[in-house]
């Protein structure tokens, strides 16, 4: 039987190389993987990390508090939903997501340390 991740690839024939190579980086990771609004969604312990968005000119891996973390090469980009909050990393080959491997992963890892520390963003209502 085939997972929703495993059809929301073959719906997505164009950037299943890019997807599969962001997903190989994730994997070691504690982030439980799902589909979400149609993209595929990873949470910490049920909260918002980031998401893999494939657009028809790229395909976006998106932090849900990337306003957040620290990017001193400034490889973020604001998306362009206009997000306040929202920071993306934008791929076009499977080369790219190689060349920015640590990148990605120290993002993943200052990502999943704010959810660790229940750091909430501008946005979030307080418990």
């Amino acid at each position: 039987m085939k997972s929703n991740v495993d059809n929301y690839l073959e719906q997505n024939p164009r950037w299943k190389e890019i997807i599969i190579a962001l997903r190989e980086l994730l994997k070691p990771l504690d982030l439980a993987e799902t589909i979400s609004g149609g993209d595929i969604s990873y949470t910490y312990q049920g909260r918002d990390v980031a998401t893999i968005e494939s657009l028809s000119r790229h395909v976006s891996l998106v932090f849900s508090k990337g306003v957040l973390l620290e990017d001193t090469d400034s490889v973020l980009e604001e998306p362009e939903n206009g997000s306040i909050i929202n920071r993306q990393l934008s791929f076009t080959t499977t080369e790219a997501v190689a060349d920015r491997a640590e990148v990605i992963a120290d993002f993943f890892d200052q990502a999943i340390e704010l959810e660790k520390d229940g750091v909430k963003s501008v946005t979030e209502p307080d418990d």
